[in-house]
Order: C-alpha cells, then sequence, then structure tokens
C-alpha cells in the first residue's frame, strides 16, 4: 500500500506512561494489534499497547514533522470519531519481528516505525523508509564497558566532544549507543549489541552544534556515518534531550535520499 504521508519524512514523541489509563488505551487497539499483545508478557503488554495508539497519532494526517507531543485525549477522539484504520503489526511472543505499519493487515510501503522504552517513558518513531529508535537515561558505566562497546575513533570522538563542550562524556557515549541501537532496529544488517566495539558512528554535525540544540522543543538533526564490518553507510539522526533523557531516531535513506556529506557505500 502507498505511504499515508509522503510529504512528511518523519515524526517522533516521547510520552509517560503513567499519563496514558492503559483500560482505555486496550479498546483502542484492533482485534488482530490486541492478540499480538495479549501474547507478551504482562510488562510488555502495556509498553505495546501504548506505543501502538501513539505511532497511530503520529501517522494522523493533522500530526506536525518532526518532534510532536500527543495526548490521551487526542487518542480517544480518533477512536469515537472512527479513524481507526492503521495497525502496527510485529507478530505474537513467539515470532515477533520488527513492528510494521498496516492498513487492512497489509504491510505499508516505504515506511516504518520503531519504539523503544525507558523507566516510565516511551518513544515512538515512524518515517519513510527504515527507521530505528532508541531512548536510554544518561548515566556513568564502568571503563570497561566502554572499551568493549565503542571503537577506539568513537572513543576519541566522546573525548573531544567532552572538551569542546560542557557535556559529561557519559552524555556522548550515550548519543553514540543510541544511534547504534537505532541502526540494529533500522536494518537487517547481522548486528548485535556483542558486536558493537566493531561498528563506528560518526555524526556530521559538531558536538558543540549537536549541544545546542539537542534541548530545544524540535530538538537536532545531523548526518550520521555508519562504519562497520564491510560495511559503510549513511543515516539521518535526530536528537532530543530531556533533562537526563536522551531520544534518539534514525532514517536510513536510500540513494539520493542519503545525506550528501555521507552517500551511503557497500565496499566490496
Amino acid at each position: 500500500m502507498p505511504s499515508p504521508w509522503p510529504e512528511t519524512p518523519w515524526r517522533a514523541a516521547v510520552v509517560d506512561r503513567a499519563e496514558w489509563p492503559l483500560p482505555e488505551m486496550v479498546r483502542q487497539l484492533t482485534s488482530r494489534e490486541l492478540a499480538e499483545v495479549q501474547s507478551y508478557h504482562a510488562q510488555r503488554q502495556s509498553r505495546a499497547t501504548l506505543a501502538r495508539v501513539v505511532a497511530r497519532q503520529l501517522l494522523a494526517p493533522h500530526a506536525v514533522a518532526g518532534w510532536c507531543a500527543v495526548w490521551p485525549v487526542d487518542a480517544d477522539h480518533a477512536v469515537h470519531a472512527g479513524e481507526v484504520t492503521t495497525e502496527i503489526l510485529s507478530g505474537p511472543r513467539r515470532h515477533r519481528q520488527r513492528p510494521r505499519i498496516c492498513r487492512a493487515g497489509i504491510p505499508v510501503e516505504h515506511c516504518g516505525v520503531s519504539f523503544a522504552h525507558s523507566g516510565a517513558f516511551t518513544l515512538v518513531m515512524v518515517g519513510q523508509q527504515r527507521v530505528g529508535a532508541d531512548l536510554e537515561a544518561i548515566a556513568s558505566k564502568r571503563p570497561e564497558f566502554y572499551r568493549q562497546m565503542f571503537s577506539s575513533a568513537e572513543q576519541r570522538w566522546v573525548v573531544d566532544a567532552a572538551c569542546d563542550t560542557d557535556v559529561a562524556p557519559e552524555a556522548w557515549f550515550t548519543l553514540l549507543w543510541c544511534a547504534k541501537e537505532a541502526y540494529l532496529k533500522a536494518t537487517d544488517e547481522a548486528v548485535s549489541v556483542w558486536s558493537f566495539g566493531q561498528w563506528t558512528m560518526t555524526p556530521g554535525l559538531a558536538p558543540v552544534s549537536i549541544a545546542s540544540g539537542w534541548t530545544a522543543a524540535c530538538g537536532v538533526s545531523t548526518a550520521l556515518r555508519v562504519e562497520g564490518p564491510g560495511t559503510t553507510e549513511s543515516a539521518h539522526l535526530h536528537v532530543r534531550r530531556q533533562a537526563d533523557l536522551l531520544a534518539v531516531g534514525l532514517q536510513m535513506p536510500e540513494g539520493e535520499d542519503a545525506p550528501a556529506e555521507y552517500r551511503g557505500t557497500v565496499q566490496p
């Protein structure tokens, strides 16, 4: 099926699950969504339910581009108006796949959706082509974690970023970690968390520019160079920081849609 909003490349929202009454949200699921969600364990059920309801809000015609604010009352109005025609399906518990945007059970072409959760918060992103999202609390880790999970080039980048800004190194490491998690979700590459140290994420914007924009309501966007075993790709990275919570959305554009400065290639 064709894209429902070809003029809008991406939308994302971070929501506090405590503000969304679960019983009302469950009633907004379609029968196919409900069957999937009920196969999950209790904690995943609440997160999966909210993620699907928020994703539908982001796909609504009135939603703005970029980082959005969505509220339970908007979802409730959509249900009473009979506007629930879009489904977010990812399969039952033992056969879960990457979530897909569907209409009448048929996947929508050239559109992606991704979820992430941290504490009481959920991040949902929808966008053209392949997308991935990650949400992490900024916190210091053990030195061996940084050595194992980040390439030497990334470690040098973090040192320089911390020197150039008043932002602590753990925040920059969290940004790169989120980028890796989002890339994992957005691609079919044979990437696992345990191989993260073999992958290098390089933002196109200078750290000082990222730090000056990521707390704004509209966040900050930059090209991202992704280098791994035998692969070099480019992506669009969208970042928003709320206190000590870092939200990252990633798009994997194709061909001429890739960032000019990081046009992707696959090395032989």
